[in-house]
This record gives C-alpha cells, structure tokens and sequence, in this order.
C-alpha cells in the first residue's frame, strides 16, 4: 500500500464527486476483548460494514447515514483512529486498517456520539481470490482462483455462460462480481451487450444495464459508486465511454471516441479521478472525469501493440504489456507514470526458449494495492490449457507462477484478500 503523504492529500482534487476527502492519521491496533455485538445507535442510523473480509492494511467501508460531515466523524479500532480516505454525505465512508491491525471493536464517532459496530474480524491467514475470463467451445466461463501463502491452490468456476464474456471486475469492498456480456440473437444475429451483478453473499446474479451496443471493457469503482463501460454502437460504429452506478441506473456520456475505435482495459484511478483504457492496442488514453477531456498517455512510438494494462488506483503508478514483434520472443511488461511524462521501462521481459516463460501473449493485467503485486494474465492461443498468470513485486522483480493450464481468455481482476477457510461471521454484529 503506498504511504499517504501530506502531497497525496493536496493532490486530491474530485471536483465533479459529492465525496470530501479527509486524511486522519493512523496508528497500531491491539487486540482488546471482545464486546457488545448490538447498538440501537447503529441500527438506528442503519450503519453497516459491507466489506466481506477485512484485511489489514486495506480498505473497509461503513454504509448508512455516516453524518454531513468529515470533519465530525472518526472511526476507531480498538480505541484507536483510522485513518479515513473517502466521505459521502450521510450514504457511506471508506476507511483504511493499519498494516499492523488486530481483530477487536469497530466503533465510529458522528458529532460526538460515540456509536459500536461491534467486533471487526480481521483477516489473518490469507488466500488471493483472482478472478478470470476462459474461453470455451460455445460459450465462456469466470474461474476464481485462490492460492494461500502455504501454497494450496484452488481454481473455481462461478460463472458459466453460453455468451461471450468481455470483461469482469470485482469489488473489493463489497464483494460483489460485475461482467459483461456480448449477446447474439439467434434468430436475427443482431448483437447486444448486457452487464451483470454477481453477489455471492446472496447468490444472486441480476442484469442491471443492457444496450444494443458492444460492450468492450467495464471497471468498477465502490469508492465512488460508478461502473464505468467502453460501448460501440452498432449502427454508428461511435465509440463512448459511459458511466453509471452500481446498479446499472442513471448512466452518462464520459466522453466520445472516433468511429471506427475499439477500446479494451478499461481502468480507473482514484488518485486522479480519471479513467484510462487502450485505444486500437497501440496507445493509452486517459480522460478526466473532472472536465471530460481525453488526451493520449502514450502512443505507438513506446510499444507495437498493447495486450494489457493496469494503474495503481491510489498511486502514479501505470503498467503496460507490450506483444512485441511476432515471433521474436519480444513480449514486455513495461512500466511508467499516470501522466506519461516518465518514459516507459522494461519491468518483465521475455525469456526465449524457456517453457516457463514468465511473459507472452498477455492480454490482462491488474494491480493488488494491498500488498504491491503487479499481476498477468498470459492468454493460450486457443482452447489448449497453455495460459497462465503470474505476478511480481513491482519493486523487487521476481516473476512467480501462480497459476497455469488456462485456456483463451482476455479479463482478470485481482480482488481483496479472502479468509482461508469458513467464515467467522458468528463474530459480526451486522451482515458482512
């Protein structure tokens, strides 16, 4: 996680957000008894913890009427403050557990009424759910795969659809899975595209937004509520960059590309308020939700065709896998800044002629926020079990394989962290 400095704060400029930013600085939890699982003030106010499985060092968010203002409002650890990093008026506030962080008592203060939300399990033996898109022979599939720091790997199918699945995103907030899909008409062969909600606390997967369009890419942020999609339309061939909110309601132009533009990995970084995406493979665009305006990041003097693409959500930091020249074993995970004014420079390269090589044919990548691990996805060329994803510490490079014998595929999310085995859920007050 990166070190939240007194520049990051002043950085912080979300003009076109009804959220305030508030920074309240942190220290080490200790793990005191537990106490009273239920307060009428919390139910009164309807506050609850929607994070499925608090991890330290990461993000939690509290729903419900959290006040009016920032300034009146701290949570507490143990007794201890947290550190909050986002604040909607009187609908949710998203807080961050410090790296040290203990199970023990989660209260908040709001104008000074103190208010228990009772004991805050958090996450210690940790697993990394990774979701991903596989190809299959009519049809495609979500695999959900966990490997804990033992070494155990678990790989799932959550999804299995007889559509062709663009694109996932995970909430690590919420826990809740979104993907699009691209849908044929059997009988007049139009094409539509439809995005799906996937929450696994119910089990229940809702269509909140369908369109006639094409659906190329989607991201999710829950810290600001949005979804973010890339959409050609089928008649005009207009590529647009659309907005609206976790459940499909509500939603807005971001801005227009040119006819003809084909948009993929789509992604948003909350440092800047602004979203960034390949355009045509050969260059990264990135367009403020402040004024809507798009400027290109870098083009195809940097690389020859981009295959993947990742920004750190809360950091400068922006990832790029360049194919390279076909056949020459060139592939590279390349890395520069979020507004392009560092040259892009080798992170991952190629290794010619090793079975185990650690970079090709990357077609997604993602960004663990929590524990600094820059993740890809190399995709087989077909339906041969010959893909694989690794991952690497973006400042001691060492590519690790995590996973390997998947198909075609072209999505991947790296989520929060997840408990290795059944849930406590015993210890929680409300419905986590």
């Amino acid at each position: 996680m990166k070190t939240l400095t007194n520049s990051f704060i002043n950085s912080l400029k979300f003009t076109s957000l009804t959220m305030t930013i508030i920074l309240v600085l942190a220290s080490g939890c200790s793990n005191d008894a537990e106490t009273s699982l239920t307060d009428d003030s919390a139910q009164s106010k309807n506050l609850s913890v929607v994070t499925p499985t608090p991890v330290a060092g990461g993000l939690v968010q509290i729903s419900g009427d959290v006040g009016n203002k920032s300034d009146n409002v701290q949570v507490l650890v143990n007794e201890e403050k947290a550190e909050i990093i986002s604040f909607n008026a009187n609908k949710n506030m998203t807080f961050k557990l410090p790296e040290d962080c203990k199970s023990g008592n989660l209260a908040v203060t709001i104008n000074n009424e103190k208010i228990s939300l009772g004991y805050l399990d958090i996450i210690q033996n940790l697993i990394l759910p990774i979701y991903w898109v596989e190809t299959l022979m009519g049809g495609s599939k979500i695999t959900k795969g966990t490997r804990s720091f033992s070494g155990t790997v678990m790989k799932e199918t959550v999804v299995t659809s007889d559509n062709y699945i663009v694109s996932v995103a995970n909430s690590f907030l919420t826990g809740q899975l979104y993907y699009a899909e691209s849908v044929i008409d059997t009988v007049t062969f139009q094409t539509s595209s439809k995005i799906v909600k996937l929450d696994f606390s119910s089990g229940n997967a809702d269509t909140i937004l369908e369109t006639p369009g094409n659906i190329n890419a989607i991201a999710v942020s829950t810290l600001t509520g949005k979804l973010f999609f890339a959409e050609t339309d089928s008649s005009s061939f207009m590529t647009s960059i659309k907005q609206t909110n976790l459940n499909g309601n509500n939603t807005t132009l971001v801005v227009d590309r040119e006819i003809g533009s084909f948009v993929s990995e789509l992604e948003y970084n909350f440092l800047r308020n602004k979203l960034y995406f390949v355009e045509n493979s050969n260059r990264i665009v990135g367009v403020s939700l402040d004024d809507k305006v798009a400027s290109v990041i870098y083009d195809d003097t940097n690389f020859r065709s981009v295959g993947g693409l990742s920004v750190d959500i809360l950091g400068n930091d922006l990832y790029v896998a360049d194919l390279g020249t076909p056949l020459t074993q060139s592939d590279v995970i390349l890395q520069g800044n979020a507004d392009g004014t560092m040259p892009l420079t080798p992170l991952v390269t190629q290794v010619p002629d090793d079975p185990l090589n650690p970079v090709y044919n990357v077609r997604a990548m993602d960004y663990d926020l929590i524990f600094d691990y820059l993740y890809w996805y190399n995709s087989s060329g077909s339906l041969e079990p010959n893909g694989s994803i690794y991952r690497t510490k973006v400042n001691t490079v060492v590519p690790e394989l995590v996973f390997d014998e998947i198909t075609l595929g072209n999505s991947m999310d790296v989520s929060g962290k997840e408990k290795n085995g059944k849930s406590n859920k015993e210890n929680f007050s409300l419905s986590l």
